[in-house]
C-alpha cells in the first residue's frame, strides 16, 4: 500500500515574481495556489509548477523578455513612441529607390545620424545617400 506524502505548504513563499497567498481548491490530484505577481495580477498556479520553476510569473515576464529580444535597434515606432527620423528615412528610401536592401543598422552606419536643420536624404550618383 502506498503512503501519502505530506504536502508542503507553499504559503508566503516567493517563486520568481510570484508570492503564494493561499491554497486554492484542489482539482483532482493537483494542488493549486493563488499567488500575487509583482505586476499586480492574481494567477492560480499549480504547486508543482511553482516548485519546479516552470511558472515564475503571471505571464508578464514572458512579455517583457520577448519585447527585449525583439528590440533590434530602438529606432522603430513602438507603442506611443514615434520612429526616429533616420528610421523613417530608411523606410522611405526602401520604398522609393531600388537597391536599398541593407537592414537598418547597416544602412544607418553608412548614412549616419540626421544633422540639425537637414530634413531629407538625397541619393548620390554612386548609389549612396546623404542628408540635405
Amino acid at each position: 500500500m502506498k503512503t501519502k506524502k505530506a504536502l508542503r505548504d507553499l504559503t508566503a513563499e516567493k517563486f520568481g515574481r510570484l508570492t503564494v497567498l493561499y491554497r486554492a481548491e484542489t482539482r483532482g490530484k493537483n494542488v493549486d495556489y493563488v499567488c500575487e505577481c509583482e505586476c499586480g495580477e492574481f494567477p492560480t498556479v499549480r504547486g508543482q509548477s511553482l516548485v519546479n520553476g516552470d511558472t515564475r510569473s503571471c505571464g508578464c515576464l514572458s512579455k517583457e523578455l520577448t519585447s527585449v529580444r525583439a528590440l533590434r535597434h530602438g529606432c522603430a515606432a513602438h507603442g506611443e513612441r514615434k520612429a526616429s527620423p533616420e528610421y523613417a528615412a530608411w523606410l522611405r528610401a526602401r520604398t522609393r529607390h531600388e537597391g536599398v536592401n541593407a537592414d537598418f543598422p547597416t544602412w544607418y552606419q553608412q548614412v549616419g545620424p540626421k544633422p540639425i536643420g537637414q530634413n531629407a536624404l538625397q541619393r548620390k550618383v554612386d548609389g549612396s545617400f546623404a542628408w540635405i
